[in-house]
């Protein structure tokens, strides 16, 4: 008998939500989009209220560019970012050339005058938009990555690993860090449009996507490697075929060209070639070849502990807060072995188009060009140079969270709440972290103060910390803490020195130091430093003029007139230096006949220098010489004539010479320009 058919039934269609209600939190991605962007800017909220700080003064508050406001446009366009506070001299490797960021900072000032709130404000609202952004692309990248829990999917769990991320810090909560956020958010979305023409192939999304690019290159060049990140996007998430490959390259080649132009009519070059010799400008400068590249090895290594834990945080890794290192170094080796591992690791899963191997590569490709391998990025490393490889670091995280949980379907043993739990555990403590270091952005006072606790070792950061509080100690009127200020400087300034002692500047500020607390014989030594590298510096050859005053008062008058001998020799026109010493001899040792030598040394530099005339006159005059002294005088007097001091002198010298009248008048005239 032939079997019943069973009834067939149609599968019911899946409920749909009523018309008008709201889609769950986990398919409403305006919704998700929303709940990020809140959360980036309330880390950063507590920048709102700082000021200024670090080269916020080089970018707006010093640039007269910036300070132009709509009519400084041009100038940005077609010169370095810092040919505003310097002139047309470039000071550092190949060029600063970001005029997207700084167009901002002009428009801002023309619209708001200084306003950091202003900056602080769009720089955080620019970052939440980032993060969206990146969520936005992340989707479409990840979309063949389905997930069960909406907060346990790629896209949502790389974008708040990112968001959140202490690193990120320097670059927001610094308003001049501006140029990282919209070079990355122009290079998202450079990306976003290119996979775009991966799907429907309109060449109007290739124009989209080299018109972005370029805009991302003029906020900062290291979008350069979108390059190659790009390409690699597309061969790992994408259906693209040769030719698609070919075009894209091409686009944006074509942006990264005409970006080359632009910049090389503003600048002249597009990398100038000289090596800087300056420590602070090339930290290698005092390395050997075996020693820098060790060094850039070692400041890999060091990447991966900010990476993972986040912290210490500093602005400064300059010389040598990174120690110059050599190959054998323990540090050394293992960073190698570790990279080493990773780049096998990223080759042999490349041909199964690995999310991990996308990561790898992404993170490598994007930092070479902040490496120091390729360029010299005139510092050992910074936090910010993580800024978009930190993207592929967030990618790996992710992975582990997702396969803990079990969101992965990869059938191994799974442990969803505690992926939960550490998931929460990492977002709760890196955003401490991140609110906690926003604080020492405040300004450029409490960043200074704040990281020479970390940065012990680099000489810039603790010239910087000395010369903060000098600047208090200035300003201060109590004088019990005006002294333990100074003191204070003393401490960093001398430490600093010790790491590099060719800063000129520390060098000068420390005499400065030394002079407010008494210490005449090192202020002395620290400008004679000065000198030994700056032989024509004029702000040392002053302050030894005045610690020469200062030993006058001290009686120490063989030191005094040993300082001042040094200085007419060294300055072989300046005729004040003779006649400070002959006013020792004359007035302090009273050895008239030395006096008058170097009075008389004094005139024949300058015959009309008017104190060493009046010094002549006196010193005729009191070996009773009279009429000599009054021909000194006379010759003084049209020179200098509302010197009260010299009318007197005249005054008294018509007295003895019995010229009553003219006595008289030369006192009046004294009388008259003395009185209130």
């Amino acid at each position: 008998m032939p079997q019943k058919k069973k009834p067939v039934t149609k599968p019911s269609p899946k409920a749909k939500p009523a018309a008008g209600s709201a889609k769950p939190f986990a398919q409403n991605f305006r919704m998700q989009a929303l709940v990020i962007f809140l959360f980036a800017f309330a880390l950063y909220a507590n920048t709102l209220g700082h000021q200024y700080a670090l080269d916020d003064d080089l970018m707006i508050r010093d640039n007269k560019f910036t300070k132009q406001g709509f009519s400084g446009i041009g100038k940005i366009l077609t010169t370095d970012a810092l040919a505003g506070v310097f002139g047309e001299q470039n000071l550092l490797q190949g060029g600063r050339y970001r005029p997207l960021s700084q167009i901002c900072f002009a428009i801002e000032y023309e619209l708001f005058g200084l306003n950091p709130f202003i900056g602080h404000l769009i720089n955080v609202l620019l970052y939440g938009l980032l993060c969206v952004v990146l969520f936005h692309v992340l989707r479409k990248i990840f979309a063949d990555f389905k997930t069960e829990k909406w907060y346990f999917g790629l896209p949502f769990l790389v974008t708040v690993l990112f968001a959140v991320h202490p690193l990120h810090t320097e670059a927001v909560a610094n308003i001049k860090g501006r140029d990282e956020i919209m070079s990355l958010l122009g290079s998202l979305g450079s990306l976003w449009f290119a996979l775009k023409y991966c799907e429907n192939k309109k060449p109007l999304n290739l124009l989209w996507a080299a018109l972005i690019f370029i805009l991302a290159l003029l906020s900062k060049e290291n979008a350069l490697t979108f390059i190659a990140v790009i390409p690699l996007t597309m061969y790992f998430f994408s259906h693209a075929k040769g030719k698609d490959y070919l075009l894209v390259s091409t686009v944006l080649i074509a942006g990264f060209a005409l970006y080359a132009l632009i910049r090389y009519n503003a600048l002249g070059f597009f990398m100038n070639s000289y090596e800087e010799t300056e420590l602070f400008n090339n930290p290698f400068a005092e390395a050997t070849v075996s020693q820098k590249y060790a060094t850039i090895v070692f400041t890999w290594f060091r990447y991966i502990g900010l990476i993972v834990f986040g912290n210490p945080l500093t602005h400064d890794y300059y010389p040598y807060q990174v120690s110059l290192h050599e190959w054998s170094d323990f540090p050394v080796i293992l960073s190698l072995v570790i990279y080493a591992f990773l780049a096998v690791v990223a080759i042999i899963k490349l041909k199964r188009k690995s999310l991990i191997s996308f990561a790898i590569l992404f993170f490598a490709v994007t930092f070479s060009i902040q490496s120091n391998l390729l360029l010299n990025i005139g510092t050992f490393m910074n936090e910010r140079f993580m800024f978009v490889a930190l993207i592929g670091f967030c990618v790996v995280v992710a992975v582990f969270f997702r396969r803990l949980s079990g969101d992965d379907q990869s059938g191994k043993k799974v442990w969803p709440q505690l992926a939960l739990y550490l998931f929460l555990f990492l977002i709760v403590t890196f955003s401490s972290l991140t609110i906690n270091r926003n604080r020492a952005w405040k300004n450029s006072e409490t960043l200074f103060l704040t990281d020479v606790k970390t940065s012990v070792n680099s000489a810039r950061c603790n010239y910087l910390a000395g010369f903060t509080l000098l600047e208090k100690a200035r300003k201060e009127l109590d004088a019990a803490k005006k002294n333990e200020l100074y003191n204070q400087s003393a401490l960093y300034l001398e430490r600093g020195l010790k790491i590099y002692g060719k800063n000129t500047s520390a060098l000068g500020n420390l005499g400065e130091v030394y002079i407010a607390l008494g210490r005449n014989d090192e202020a002395r030594a620290m400008y004679m430093r000065v000198l030994e590298l700056i032989p024509d510096d004029q702000v040392s050859i002053a302050n030894l003029r005045v610690i020469a005053n200062l030993y006058v008062r001290e009686k120490s008058f063989n030191e005094a007139i040993q300082l001042l001998k040094m200085l007419a020799d060294k300055s072989v026109i300046d005729p004040a230096d003779y006649n400070a010493i002959g006013e020792i001899f004359g007035r302090n040792l009273n050895q008239l006949d030395s006096a008058e030598l170097y009075f008389q040394k004094s005139l024949e530099r300058y015959s009309e220098y008017a104190p060493a005339l009046e010094n002549m006159g006196l010193i005729h005059g009191m070996r009773g010489n009279y009429q000599k002294s009054l021909e000194y005088l006379l010759l003084a007097y049209p020179l200098d004539s509302t010197n009260v001091d010299l009318l007197r002198n005249l005054s008294s010298t018509y007295t003895n010479l019995g010229n009553t009248q003219k006595a008289v008048e030369m006192k009046l005239k004294a009388e008259g320009i003395s009185a209130p």
